[in-house]
């Protein structure tokens, strides 16, 4: 299938999806307040060298930091399609820090035709909180009574991840000893952390993310553009955890 009409993103079926046609325009247009969040898996192969293997990343459809061939070849796909797609390498062609280090290489540096194999596994629409996507909020349960707002004193978890999934920081984090090392793990029965809302020192998208929430709440938020975890952001946390963790990014 000639996805673009131009022989430039040329697609092979390998697995059949489910359902039908799922974009909505509205989730790319400038004044929508919705966005949506994509979740896939990517392999990338230029002959018989293989680029990235099975890296699995979510993103934002429009996001511009995204390859447009990617964006283009996943919307051209059915829930839990697996296809190959033959791109020509200006549809990949990017510098952006989009995905893990195998991704970005092999879109720094495509010269020709790549492979790239995509298994799409689901998609989420996400509440656009600030313009062109920058940051999105997804909540998953508000809760009751009063929403969060300055000087409220309230005591919460929160956790900050990387595009795979990685911790960066984590109210529940403690250390354990393995293999002669400490390592963080999370700790389902850690205190919460307190803070004061427009008081607090606290990683700065946390207390946005908890003035749309009332108490019991939990909610999530995506960020194009991450503000660095300094030491300050983690008080109140495990004193070992700060150590180890304080110098995240």
């Amino acid at each position: 299938v000639d996805v673009l009409k131009d022989k430039t993103i040329i697609k092979t079926l390998k697995q059949r999806g489910d359902g039908g046609l799922w974009v909505v325009d509205e989730w790319l247009g400038k004044g929508s307040k919705k966005r949506c969040v994509v979740e896939v898996v990517i392999s990338v192969r230029d002959g018989s060298k293989v680029l990235a293997k099975e890296v699995q990343v979510p993103f934002v459809l429009g996001d511009p930091d995204v390859p447009h061939g990617v964006q283009e070849a996943v919307k051209a796909m059915k829930e839990k399609e697996a296809a190959v797609f033959q791109m020509a390498p200006e549809r990949v062609a990017s510098t952006t820090p989009w995905a893990n280090q195998a991704l970005r290489k092999a879109c720094r540096e495509v010269t020709g035709v790549t492979e790239w194999e995509i298994v799409f596994l689901g998609f989420q629409v996400w509440d656009m909180v600030q313009e062109e996507g920058v940051r999105l909020l997804r909540v998953y349960e508000e809760g009751y009574g009063r929403f969060a707002e300055d000087f409220c004193s309230c005591q919460i978890h929160w956790k900050v991840t990387d595009l795979l999934g990685k911790v960066l920081a984590s109210s529940r984090h403690t250390v354990s000893m393995s293999d002669n090392s400490l390592k963080p793990v999370e700790d389902e029965d850690a205190t919460p952390v307190s803070m004061v809302v427009g008081e607090s020192e606290l990683y700065e998208p946390v207390e946005a993310v908890v003035r749309h929430l009332r108490q019991g709440g939990r909610a999530e938020m995506r960020l194009r553009r991450a503000p660095k975890i300094v030491q300050d952001h983690l008080k109140g946390c495990n004193s070992a955890v700060q150590q180890i963790m304080g110098a995240g990014s």
